[in-house]
């Protein structure tokens, strides 16, 4: 809860496959969103990151959270989850 609270603005997560291996495994990584720019924040932008939960649901009805607590992660999935469509992507 410490990375919500004591940190200036909020995390934007972009999400991608891993390529390679993208039936199972995807990159995730965060940076800071701030609304006004010129706000001079107290922490540098590298040292911001916060704990986020990733929610997903495979193509049969599975489902599963994986966290994200580092700028940028490499997470698996289970072996179901490329059943997920390609439009869910974009």
């Amino acid at each position: 809860m410490r990375t919500w609270t004591e940190q200036m603005g909020f995390p934007y997560v972009t999400v991608s496959r891993r390529p390679g291996n993208a039936s199972t495994s995807f990159v995730a990584q965060q940076n800071r969103f701030l609304k006004n720019q010129a706000v001079q924040a107290p922490q540098t932008v590298a040292r911001c990151v916060w704990s986020v939960p990733l929610s997903y649901t495979t193509g049969d009805g599975g489902s599963g959270i994986a966290w994200l607590h580092d700028g940028n992660e490499c997470k698996c999935l289970p072996k179901n989850f490329h059943k997920v469509k390609d439009f869910m992507w974009k």
